[in-house]
């Protein structure tokens, strides 16, 4: 409870944020769409593909399930075997998350990965390191999940997100 009140004191809404793409998503669709009943975690993974609208997405182990939600609720998204692809999902931060950021071939510009489960133990760390990479260009949090930009050219920036 006390580091989700600690989080909550340094994040801020979409008025905080000084990055016109960051606040697009934010304004016109994480703040402005219904949630549908989702955790805010997940929220941020379907926000994010409504409004970056990716073709294709890729899913490293184990997301099966949710992989099988998204199918059903994005059915235009063709999933890949293998990266890359516009949208990454990593249900966990951690060694494979990392492994595939040291892979230059696996994103592009218009890549975004999502990343789950940052309050899992090890978590923070493991974020921590993937958001100082050098690739990494954007970061964006909202407590138990983040989303990774790979925008060339573009200021490196993190923003941690209200609910």
């Amino acid at each position: 409870m006390l580091q989700r009140f600690l989080y909550w004191l340094r994040a801020k809404n979409r008025h905080g944020t000084h990055s016109p793409f960051i606040y697009s998503f934010l304004d016109q669709t994480y703040y402005r769409q219904n949630r549908q009943g989702l955790p805010s975690s997940l929220w941020l993974l379907h926000a994010a593909l409504r409004h970056f609208k990716a073709e294709s997405a890729w899913a490293s182990e184990p997301a099966e399930k949710l992989v099988k939600e998204l199918q059903a609720e994005f059915p235009q998204l063709v999933w890949k075997g293998a990266p890359p692809a516009d949208f990454c999902l990593f249900e966990s931060p951690g060694n494979a998350l990392l492994e595939w950021l040291e892979k230059p071939g696996n994103f592009n510009r218009r890549t975004v990965a999502y990343v789950g489960g940052l309050r899992e133990p090890g978590g923070q760390v493991a974020w921590k390191k993937a958001r100082s990479l050098p690739q990494v260009r954007v970061s964006l949090e909202n407590f138990s999940a983040g989303l990774l930009f790979f925008r060339h050219g573009q200021a490196r920036e993190h923003f941690r997100i209200r609910n």
